[in-house]
Formats: C-alpha cells, structure tokens, sequence
C-alpha cells in the first residue's frame, strides 16, 4: 500500500523535518508548498478513478472537490498551471455535471470549476451544461426538495449553486443555497454543541437510541464539520452582499 512506499517515507520525513523546525512563512515558501500538494494530487487522481459514486471519473466528487480549488489558486498566485489543469479537465469532459446530478449533489460538485473558469473566459459552452442541470432540478416536482443524506452535500452543492446565481441573476439559485444549507442545519446540528453529525446514523433513533464515545458524548465527524463550514463559506462568497440572509450565514 502507499503507506508503505518509499515515496511516502520520503514525504513523511520531509514534514517531521518541517515540523521540528518550522521555516519562516512567506509568500513564496506558501505558493510552492501549494503548487507541490496541487502537482501530487494531480497524478494522483487516479487513486479514485474507479469513484463508486459516477462511473465518470473526472466528474466524480472525489475530483470536483481537487478541481474546485484550481480557479481561486489561479488567482492567487497568477501560475497558469492551474488554470490549465482546470481548462484540460473542462475540455476533456465538455463542461458536463456528473451522470447523476439530477438526484446526486455530488455529481454537481465539478460544476464550480466550470463556472470559475467562465467567470474568467466568459463562454456559453462552460456554463450550458451546468445551468440546464439545475434548473431541471429545480423544474423537478421531487427533486427540487434539498436532500438531507449526509451533511458533506452543503459543500457540494453550495459552490456550484451560489456561483450559478452569482452569473445567473436568477434569484431561485440563491434560494436553493438557502433552503440547501437549512435543511441538512436543521437536521444534522447538534443544538447543545453547534457541531454537525455526519448523517442520520448519529442521531438520536425514535427509539431514543443513539451511537455515542466511549466518554458518553454524541459522536461527531471532523472531516464533516469541515464540509458544513466549507459549505458556508462558499454561500457566503456567493450571496449578494445586500442580502437579507447574509447574517443568519
């Protein structure tokens, strides 16, 4: 396993070097360590190609959530390696949702590097796709109602929603943000602790049964916690800066 490669090691002894001397932080120590993680990730892709959840790799959440940090790196630094990543994958797919976005947020996540890259190189062909995708969503008597599976969906589906109403100005996008982030809040957040539980598993059961911590606690996924405040940002990156929801955010 990787684990066990001597490219990990290698790695793995670079960073304890790192942590027991940490350098002096800069920009330019901050923009390589970026390009480097980006570069492996990149041939790592894949790792995941056989993502269960789409039988198309590069439409998979797996790697919508590597490509949606692409575009904001681009314009951080200027290196037009991401930019190209993110034009290649566009090329490559035809600016399309994953198989299943009509009933599978995660097939929407690659949706943000399309609509980045538009914002960039303004061209009907990068946001059709997407654009047609959810507004059959939200033209669709079921489908239109948020899904509560999981609280990773916010992130999901956040990005690509909030930068599709940001270039829409169809006010229904940003609704669907709305109602999107309050139905997995209401769900999946703990009221006593604000921290959010990864999926219903962890809920307290009709029974009053729940799955607790060995200590008596209610259990709660970090990785999770991260997607609901990823989720978050990207509203309120989206929200026009005169809305009357930007605070309950």
């Amino acid at each position: 396993p990787f684990t066990r490669s001597e490219a990990y090691l290698r790695d793995l002894a670079h960073q304890r070097e790192l942590l027991a001397a940490p350098p002096a932080l800069s920009r330019d120590r901050l923009t390589a360590a970026l390009r480097r993680a980006a570069e492996w990730q990149h041939t790592s892709l894949w790792m995941v190609s056989g993502a269960s959840d789409s039988p198309d790799a590069d439409t998979s959440w797996y790697r919508g959530v590597f490509y949606a940090g692409l575009i904001p790196a681009h314009r951080a630094t200027g290196d037009a390696y991401y930019l190209d990543k993110a034009r290649a994958l566009a090329a490559r797919t035809g600016a399309r949702l994953g198989l299943a976005a009509l009933t599978t947020p995660d097939c929407v996540t690659i949706g943000q590097t399309y609509l980045d890259l538009y914002s960039l190189q303004p061209d009907a062909a990068l946001i059709a796709p997407t654009r047609a995708k959810l507004d059959e969503i939200l033209a669709h008597p079921v489908h239109r109602t948020p899904p509560t599976h999981y609280i990773d969906l916010v992130f999901m589906a956040a990005g690509a929603w909030g930068r599709l109403g940001q270039l829409s100005g169809d006010p229904r996008h940003h609704d669907y943000v709305r109602a999107f982030w309050r139905a997995n809040r209401d769900k999946f957040r703990d009221p006593a602790t604000g921290l959010f539980v990864r999926d219903a598993t962890w809920l307290a059961q009709p029974d009053g049964f729940r799955l607790l911590e060995r200590n008596g606690q209610p259990v709660f996924w970090g990785r999770g916690n991260g997607w609901a405040i990823g989720g978050l940002a990207q509203i309120l990156l989206t929200l026009p800066a005169d809305d009357p929801a930007r605070a309950e955010f």
